[in-house]
């Protein structure tokens, strides 16, 4: 069972995802596609490069040929 200094942080990222979504939804409600897509793409670049420098998690060849095909 979580203590609470682990509820504190499940609630946080509870919170944080809610505020996500929200902003997200609103994004794609007054914006167009176009302009909200790139910054999309732009998610599976910045999750592999922080996965290698916060975990030390080389991208394997699935993952690079994935960016590829991305652009």
């Amino acid at each position: 069972m979580p203590d609470t200094f682990q509820w504190f942080l499940l609630a946080v990222i509870a919170f944080g995802s809610i505020i996500t979504n929200l902003l997200l939804t609103q994004a794609f409600r007054i914006t167009p596609s176009s302009i909200i897509a790139p910054f999309l793409y732009l998610q599976i670049i910045g999750s592999t490069i922080m996965g290698y420098y916060i975990f030390n998690q080389l991208p394997s060849s699935q993952t690079i040929f994935g960016h590829v095909l991305s652009y």
